[in-house]
């Protein structure tokens, strides 16, 4: 997902309801309570005037007894996918166990979908062959000068691809190709590179672990504007999952609970009801940042070949697929905190010298990513 659509991603409240639903949730509570107050008001008026024989104060009550069989309808619609699926499902409590799949030329060749995929540019190569950390970049054809700060600093230290979509323009193809030459770090999908497109991005880099990096111990997609501390993830994921492979069920994000589908004309966000039928996404991972097992992006790979198009990729892959797959989300918020403002602290404090933020955060400007390598450096390098 790019900077522009997590920009539009429900802002969570204490962790467990965005914005939206708060300001809903409030409206709530004021209409109950106006409406209390009036139902009172009208039975000590019906009782102070005393008219014989007219049962006023009943009528409040029974329309008080709807009411609020009304409101605890409403309250059940509103919370219980907090509690369960937006299918009205519970979600799935224990890690799914998930087994080694072969794949297949068919499913090479299949993207979603797509039928006829095929990569135009690629490296069919994993060195080394298992390594500890994948990356996988999502990257814009455009994106030359992020991609060559990104080799520099932090993804000098482990192994690294950018994924991208095809262009229109012949210019700007060629120099991807010499650009693939260079580095040999580049997979290119033929579907057109844009905004509606990010899911066949994010899939066909599933796909490509899958196929050619399969025993990369922990696959990360990221985007090319944040910066990793490698040394200090490598050391957590050993401290936290022990020195081996980690567990076939991983996946590790900065998690948001059930939000509300969005169909606002105002929104760029908006699905229709023919593109998604229910109320709510089942949760799903903030896409800046998304870890995983080599057996878990295999599998989302495969559900996504049986699955609709959607074209939300994050949803899709972190919460469509997921929860089709039977994975439960293991949440970075309670973890390991990425907020800028941690950034900018530790940029505007030289010292005491220490490490940086291990996830940075989304949104970095060239510059700060520069900043964030330089002060690593004399950290681990004094």
């Amino acid at each position: 997902m790019d900077h522009d659509m997590r920009a539009n991603c429900p802002k969570r409240v204490h962790g467990w309801a965005s914005e939206e639903e708060v300001v809903y949730g409030l409206v709530f509570i004021l209409a109950v309570g106006a409406s209390w107050v009036f139902f009172r008001y009208r039975c000590k008026v019906c009782l102070n005037v005393a008219m014989a024989g007219q049962d006023c104060c009943g009528g409040g009550m029974r329309w008080r007894v709807l009411y609020g069989a009304v409101s605890w309808v409403f309250l059940l619609r509103v919370f219980l996918p907090y509690f369960f699926g937006s299918d009205g499902s519970s979600e799935s409590t224990s890690p799914a166990v998930l087994g080694v799949e072969t794949n297949t030329t068919a499913e090479l060749q299949t993207l979603v979908n797509l039928t006829d995929f095929q990569f135009t540019l690629m490296t069919p190569h994993c060195q080394p062959a298992a390594p500890l950390l994948l990356f996988l970049v999502h990257s814009a054809p455009d994106h030359g000068a992020h991609r060559a700060v990104i080799r520099r600093t932090w993804g000098s230290q482990a192994r690294v691809v950018f994924l991208l979509g095809q262009v229109n323009n012949p210019e700007r193809q060629l120099a991807l190709e010499a650009e693939s030459l260079r580095h040999n770090d580049l997979v290119q999908g033929n579907f057109l590179d844009s905004y509606r497109n990010l899911t066949y991005k994010q899939i066909m880099g599933l796909k490509w672990a899958s196929f050619f990096c399969p025993k990369a111990s922990y696959i990360f997609k990221v985007d090319d504007d944040v910066f990793i501390d490698v040394p200090q993830l490598s050391a957590f994921l050993r401290d936290t999952y022990g020195p081996g492979r980690p567990p076939k069920s991983l996946l590790l994000c900065y998690v948001f609970r059930y939000p509300f589908a969005k169909r606002s004309y105002r929104s760029k966000w908006r699905v229709t009801f023919q593109e998604y039928k229910g109320h709510y996404y089942p949760s799903y991972c903030s896409g800046y940042i998304v870890g995983m097992s080599s057996e878990v992006a295999n599998h989302l790979h495969k559900a996504s070949l049986t699955e609709p198009f959607f074209w939300i990729d994050d949803v899709f892959v972190s919460g469509i697929l997921a929860s089709k797959v039977g994975l439960s989300h293991t949440d970075l918020n309670n973890l390991v905190p990425a907020k800028l403002s941690l950034t900018e602290n530790y940029l505007n404090h030289p010292l005491p010298i220490r490490p940086p933020p291990m996830l940075g955060a989304p949104d970095l400007d060239l510059e700060t990513i520069k900043k964030l390598w330089v002060r690593a450096q004399e950290y681990y390098n004094p």
